[in-house]
């Protein structure tokens, strides 16, 4: 049995997928569709069509398509976000929100499902407004207008959690594009130091190896730290950044493939500096 929407997911297999291209901009016209759909089948009390989006101008359809693209984007980040700590990201560990937990309840018990049986046999389960409107102006009519895109994109969501694999859909670190991934992550595996787009995956490239650079130089000022302490423990005929540099290069205490230590890298200011802090850090904890 699958769900879907009559001309909204109809057909779609790869939800995380269609969800991105959505958030994205995509399928516009498809969502237009539906949503002018949906609000022709929105009855009056006396049970006849309550002809929301009769006589609406293309901007206002705008409108209403944008309020639809607010609610799922407002969800899907929330979701996304509660998978996000310290620095990491690990799909699997992403919940639902207690605010947004009850508001996919409320779509379901507030909506009809009807029960469509396809060409293959199989089951399909096609959500119909279950909401009557009561009436009113314009404004009023608008304003059911946009609480019905937001049901629709609470639909939506629903959808993408309980498809094959909704932890594929992921949001670019640098540029916040929505992307899916073309495999599920690891169950409870973090991703560190980034999730990236194709677009940005030299930016995801960069920042790796700046923070293994950043790694490397951290571990090489506590080296010569450990050294700069030792030099004062004798008098020594040799100055000290000679010998620093000759120990550190001998305790084969350096990350595994990185370059020999050298003086003119001991020199620089911002290195000298880095070390005076690491040594004041010593004395403190002393």
């Amino acid at each position: 049995m699958r769900i879907s929407s009559a001309g909204l997911m109809a057909g779609v297999e790869e939800v995380a997928h269609w969800i991105a291209a959505v958030l994205e901009g995509r399928h516009k016209t498809a969502i237009i569709t539906r949503l002018v759909g949906a609000a022709a089948a929105v009855e009056d009390e006396r049970g006849r069509r309550a002809g929301l989006f009769n006589d609406w101008s293309r901007e206002q359809k705008e409108e209403v398509y944008k309020a639809f693209l607010k609610a799922l984007r407002l969800r899907v980040d929330r979701w996304i976000d509660s998978g996000k700590s310290e620095g990491s990201e690990t799909p699997s560990d992403r919940t639902l929100s207690p605010v947004d937990r009850e508001r996919i309840r409320q779509f379901w018990d507030n909506n009809r499902v009807r029960v469509w049986v396809d060409e293959a046999g199989l089951l399909e389960l096609r959500p119909e407004a279950g909401r009557q409107f009561s009436g009113g102006d314009v404004t009023a009519r608008f304003r059911e207008l946009i609480r019905l895109a937001e049901e629709i994109a609470v639909f939506c969501f629903s959808m993408l959690l309980d498809g094959d694999a909704p932890h594929r859909l992921m949001r670019c670190d640098s540029c916040s594009t929505y992307f899916a991934r073309e495999n599920a992550p690891r169950k409870g595996q973090p991703i560190k130091r980034g999730m990236y787009c194709q677009k940005c995956t030299q930016k995801g490239v960069n920042r790796r190896v700046t923070s293994s650079r950043d790694r490397e130089r951290a571990r090489r000022i506590e080296l010569v730290a450990e050294f700069w302490l030792k030099y004062d423990e004798k008098k020594r005929r040799v100055d000290r950044i000679g010998w620093v540099v000759e120990e550190v290069n001998k305790s084969g205490k350096l990350p595994q493939g990185s370059e020999r230590l050298k003086p003119d890298w001991l020199r620089r200011k911002k290195n000298i500096k880095a070390i005076e802090d690491w040594l004041e850090e010593i004395r403190r904890a002393n």
